[in-house]
């Protein structure tokens, strides 16, 4: 079992918490979590990693992280220039990427945007952004503005229990297993006077302002020149979609593996056969 390291660093004025497995001599590989989960979302597949150092982070407004201003709609490309500053304050020239579902889609741009950083990536369930055509654009701009108007109103919801809190996250985004939801409960959770509560920003709850049409999102998927291996639930949303037949297009260069499971496979019984596949793509195919 690899060790894990709390860590903490700050990159343009924000705490960015974060675990860290494996050694400094490993293949360095950054890993990124999905919508309203944290880094211990890794934690089983990182239980089953060879010759890796594997830094999960906390995103923006997640797990230990520090929220985002206020004042200012969240995209998901607002990640990317956090990212490249935290590699570089790492040292990290060169190094793959991990992405879980919304995770899989910053890693998705960033590697498009940055090839010559990244040496390989891996999507666990998750690819390019999800997308809205041009038409829909302005109703998606009304819908966020709207949501946006009133999100001094937004809050994360509250539990007299821990229990309750418990069967709400198995029941969240991508039901998962007692065992999942505990490891997310461990940094997502906080506990006050009146209960229980959560740490996510709950402005992470509003729309996005503008979402990237489907020909940019080929875009950066076509512009992404480094191998990928994508990971897939059967009972995924990418595996009973329609654009799952076009996936080997998309990309320069790609793997795509098939696993029974849902959204979380990778934390759950699947795990460790999720991680030998990380193993084979990104260690013993390295040279």
């Amino acid at each position: 079992m690899n060790q894990v390291r709390e860590c903490e660093f700050v990159v343009d004025g924000m705490r960015i918490a974060g675990q860290m497995y494996g050694d400094s001599n490993g293949v360095p590989v950054l890993a990124m979590h999905g919508w309203l989960d944290n880094c211990a979302s890794f934690k089983p597949v990182a239980n089953h990693l060879n010759n890796i150092q594997l830094l999960a982070i906390d995103m923006p407004g997640h797990g230990l992280s520090s929220h985002r201003s206020s004042d200012s709609p969240i995209n998901i490309w607002d990640d990317l220039p956090l990212l490249l500053m935290l590699v570089d304050q790492l040292g990290w020239e060169q190094f793959s990427i991990i992405g879980h579902s919304r995770g899989a889609g910053i890693a998705s741009l960033f590697s498009a945007c940055f090839s010559e950083r990244v040496s390989k990536l891996v999507l666990l369930d998750g690819g390019v952004p999800v997308s809205t055509t041009a038409e829909e654009s302005v109703s998606q701009l009304a819908k966020a503005s709207k949501a946006w108007t009133r999100r001094k109103d937004k809050r994360t919801p509250g539990y007299s229990t821990y229990k309750q809190a418990l069967e709400a996250r198995k029941r969240a985004v991508g039901s998962i297993s007692e065992e999942a939801a505990v490891l997310l409960l461990e940094r997502g959770l906080v506990k006050s006077e009146l209960g229980y509560g959560w740490r996510t920003d709950p402005l992470l709850t509003v729309p996005s302002m503008l979402m990237l049409t489907p020909e940019q999102s080929e875009q950066f998927a076509a512009q992404i020149d480094v191998p990928v291996c994508m990971v897939l639930a059967e009972g995924g949303r990418i595996a009973k979609s329609e654009a799952f037949g076009q996936l080997s297009e998309r990309f320069q260069d790609i793997e795509i593996h098939q696993l029974e499971g849902g959204h979380h496979l990778h934390m759950e019984k699947q795990a460790p056969a999720v991680a030998d596949i990380i193993n084979r793509f990104l260690v013993d195919e390295t040279g």
